[in-house]
């Protein structure tokens, strides 16, 4: 082999050398390029973001199979708080109990992360006097969706919204020491005698009022008792 062919053979080596020194480079580039980048797993601390699912949603009809609906149908009647991870998200299902008629709701959720858990509070709306409601129990509750989260939620507050209301009706009579009987103005005959507890302070003095039965009354209540609104202030309407 004379010098030249030496040469050629030399520079073919050396081509296929760094042939081979471009493709490794190249595959090692492809590959950090493919790597997803690192994610972020600390636990949110403060108030967290959900999305609040409508079970008349075509995403619940979807969600509601398998797995999720057993976890669902075992804990939508029973007052708590509930989670289920699945498919990179977690699952909070937060229920009320039960309820002695419909018009219950719960509203004013905030979920806050916290360094062991992730707590939980929420208001449950009641019924307004006039409002027309199921006769039957209820059991309302609220699904909400949040990023994967294996902290545990506890339910450190679920109370009735303290709401003052104002209505009319007819002074039907008492139905004993501690709540009342109201025809309310406006709505129909078969949904408008509701019953009332009394305040303390008017279970003392209701007689000193002078309301007989059929009496025109204005009256205050709140809705901050889980079976029944009390009444905090009543009179009659002077005619």
């Amino acid at each position: 082999m004379n010098n030249n062919e030496g040469d050629r053979m030399l520079k073919k080596i050396m081509l296929i050398i760094l042939a081979i020194g471009a493709a490794v480079i190249l595959l090692v580039v492809c590959n950090l390029f493919d790597r997803e980048a690192p994610q972020n797993t600390e636990p949110v601390r403060g108030e967290l973001v959900y999305e609040a699912i409508d079970f008349n949603s075509s995403k619940f009809r979807e969600l509601n199979k398998d797995d999720f609906k057993k976890w669902y149908e075992e804990n939508y009647q029973t007052e708590g708080v509930y989670s289920l991870s699945l498919d990179d998200k977690t699952y909070v299902l937060i229920s009320a109990g039960e309820k002695p008629t419909g018009g219950y709701g719960i509203e004013n959720v905030v979920l806050t992360g916290g360094e062991e858990e992730i707590s939980v509070a929420a208001e449950v709306s009641s019924p307004a006097a006039d409002e027309i409601v199921t006769m039957a129990l209820t059991y309302p509750h609220v699904l909400l969706e949040t990023h994967e989260d294996a902290r545990p939620f506890a339910l450190k507050e679920l109370k009735i919204a303290d709401e003052h209301k104002k209505d009319s009706g007819t002074y039907v009579g008492q139905i004993d020491s501690n709540s009342v009987e109201i025809k309310i103005s406006g709505v129909p005959n078969e949904n408008a005698y509701r019953a009332f507890q009394l305040s303390e302070e008017l279970k003392e003095n209701l007689s000193s009022l002078e309301i007989q039965e059929g009496d025109a009354v204005l009256f205050t209540y709140t809705t901050n008792d889980q079976v029944r609104p009390v009444i905090i202030e009543i009179e009659k309407i002077k005619n």
